[in-house]
């Protein structure tokens, strides 16, 4: 090893002001290659950076209650900066709370010197998100509620969406295509329940044989009745056989929406063909397969 005095006395006890040992440099700082400095930012704060040359570096550092506005006591901060010192990346700030000495974890996000709270974890457990969303980034992961009590068979929150769908009147022998004045419809789905709204009125339809709906945004679960009951349905001229009214179901595994004509007092139900012209809106609730 060549050691390079560089000041102080050498002796039995020697003091050094400056000693270079092979790559090694001790002044204010201990630097490694000018890649790693340990010593004080400033004359509260100590701190280690790993840098390359005069930029691009992270730093562990102590911050004291001048540097976290508000709070009585100090913390810890580690962030990055870019290749020009300009701006701060990422922070994450051990810091004291408002009252009793507590301490939350925050983690900060910004560019050019300008940061903000985008996370805190409090002392007591929860977990806030200041700024953006909670993004699931895989699918099939989700919010898991196993820590509470239940016989279910999942307690796994993993899906929620809401969106427009495009419902369309069809024919069971021949399709047909309508022409509509109003043709519109939203839903919500939540894990594996979707819940539609719609509101259709036509003018004119080619279509021939029994009518349906199409256009579900997920198709129907499959189940041993092979039907499940969807919702309610207002209609307008179509024309059902007295003392019956429209029901409308989903089949297994199925993207369309069965239309009945239904004896009120219960019975066998029957089908109803497509209509020139007419209005339907309704609610529809069913799980998805």
């Amino acid at each position: 090893m060549t050691i390079k005095q560089q000041g102080g006395i050498f002796g039995r006890n020697p003091t050094f002001k400056d000693v270079e040992a092979e790559d090694l440099v001790v002044t204010d700082n201990i630097k490694v290659n000018s890649d790693i400095r340990i010593g004080p930012a400033n004359s509260s704060q100590g701190q280690i950076e790993l840098a390359k040359g005069s930029g691009a570096f992270m730093r562990f550092r102590r911050i004291d209650d001048t540097v976290v506005t508000g709070n009585n006591i100090g913390g810890m901060e580690f962030y990055t900066e870019d290749t020009n010192s300009a701006g701060v990346g990422a922070i994450i700030k051990g810091v004291a709370g408002g009252n009793g000495g507590q301490v939350d974890l925050q983690f900060h996000t910004g560019t050019g010197g300008s940061t903000a709270n985008a996370m805190t974890i409090e002392d007591g457990g929860d977990v806030i998100v200041e700024t953006g969303n909670l993004v699931i980034g895989t699918s099939g992961q989700g919010i898991d509620f196993s820590a509470t009590s239940g016989t279910g068979t999942s307690e796994l929150f993993d899906d929620y969406e809401e969106g427009t769908w495009t419902p369309a009147l069809k024919g069971q022998t021949t399709a047909g295509a309508g022409t509509y004045s109003r043709q519109l419809g939203w839903y919500t789905k939540v894990g594996n329940v979707c819940h539609l709204t719609f509101s259709l009125v036509w003018t004119a339809h080619s279509g021939t044989g029994t009518m349906y709906l199409d256009g579900l945004p997920f198709n129907g679960a499959y189940y041993a009745l092979n039907v499940q009951q969807a919702g309610t349905v207002v209609d307008q001229n179509l024309t059902l056989t007295s003392g019956h009214y429209l029901a409308i179901g989903i089949g297994n595994s199925s993207s369309r929406v069965s239309l009945y004509d239904q004896p009120d007092g219960g019975g066998a139900n029957g089908a109803i063909s497509v209509k020139t012209s007419g209005t339907i809106s309704g609610q529809i609730t069913y799980r998805t397969a």
